[in-house]
């Protein structure tokens, strides 16, 4: 297994096949939420969101085996927000 993080939004993850298996979004001085596309922009499919709250973490696990996706456009809202990516 692997991590990436994103800290920024609209960052694009991933430009390969991978198979998604947790996040964990960890919020800063406000709410955080992290939205995960399947593609290039926030006009894809959405694949899950995520949120936490004020100085808080929270943690989404993909259903056995995990989601597979080739591409992973991220989009992060909240000051200092933190969203781990752990993949295969």
């Amino acid at each position: 297994m692997y991590k990436t993080q994103a800290t920024t939004t609209g960052t694009a993850l991933f430009d390969k096949e991978v198979n998604l298996n947790a996040l964990l979004l960890v919020a800063g001085s406000d709410a955080a939420t992290a939205k995960l596309y399947e593609g290039t922009s926030a006009s894809d499919p959405l694949i899950c969101q995520i949120n936490a709250a004020i100085g808080t973490s929270e943690s989404f696990y993909f259903k056995d085996p995990g989601e597979i996706v080739s591409k992973v456009f991220v989009v992060i809202t909240g000051t200092n927000a933190n969203l781990s990516v752990i993949y295969s």
